[in-house]
């Protein structure tokens, strides 16, 4: 968010990150949980948007659907990079679900 900022307005793209953090946390901890929460569904339902934004354009043929259906892997720092932050946004919440679950049967016992 930091880096579109960025391109929208200039200026430093780590500052407006470091914001960007700051403002979320203060959401989370003054604003009660229930608007909190209606808040967050729907933004989540404006990131169909960007399906959206991709049905809309016209495409060169299927040529550019073999991207998305048949990816390439490659072992670079960019593929890496994306490959780690992906599998850290899905895989940590079940994690820290499944240790909090597992500490409080081994406290129940």
């Amino acid at each position: 968010m930091g880096a579109a900022v960025n391109l929208l307005v200039g200026g430093p793209a780590h500052v407006y990150c470091v914001l960007f953090a700051l403002i979320s946390v203060v959401l989370q901890i003054r604003i009660p949980y229930q608007t909190y929460s209606g808040i967050l569904k729907w933004m989540t339902l404006s990131l169909f948007t960007y399906v959206g934004t991709i049905l809309s354009f016209r495409s060169t043929g299927p040529k550019s659907y073999e991207g998305p259906l048949y990816p390439t892997f490659r072992l670079k720092g960019d593929f890496l990079a994306a490959l780690i932050a992906v599998l850290g946004t899905t895989i940590s919440p079940y994690l820290l679900f499944l240790a909090s679950r597992r500490r409080s049967r081994t406290n129940g016992k």
